[in-house]
């Protein structure tokens, strides 16, 4: 008999749990496309825009070591805005056609050994 109504306690626990977790999952889900809406990282479309990559570009570090072009952060920062549209342009053909150019993966690292006095 005790045993019975554990039983039953317990399997009431359990669907109360489901509930809670299921509106738990739709209130995660809310809050995610709320998120997702005013978001300034990754593109969540398919697609750049012209305000994502200038917002990244304005937010690129100075004062960083050139790439092997010798083209530095300061470089696409004080160009002409005009480039934020050839970058999206750029950006939204890779996407399109999932092929990233093999240059885009080179780079050397520069190892600096630490003093110890």
């Amino acid at each position: 008999m005790v045993l019975s109504l554990l039983e039953a306690k317990v399997r009431g626990n359990e669907s109360s749990i489901i509930r809670n977790s299921t509106n738990r999952a739709a209130e995660l889900e809310k809050d995610y496309i709320k998120m997702k809406a005013t978001c300034h990282s990754f593109p969540v479309t398919s697609s750049f825009d012209v305000e994502l990559v200038s917002h990244t570009v304005d937010n690129l570090k100075l004062g960083n070591t050139s790439d092997l072009e010798n083209l530095a952060a300061e470089h696409l920062k004080y160009c002409h805005p005009i480039l934020a549209c050839i970058l999206t342009k750029l950006f939204n053909l890779i996407l399109y056609t999932g092929i990233v150019p093999s240059s885009f993966g080179y780079s050397y690292t520069v190892s600096l050994s630490k003093l110890r006095y």
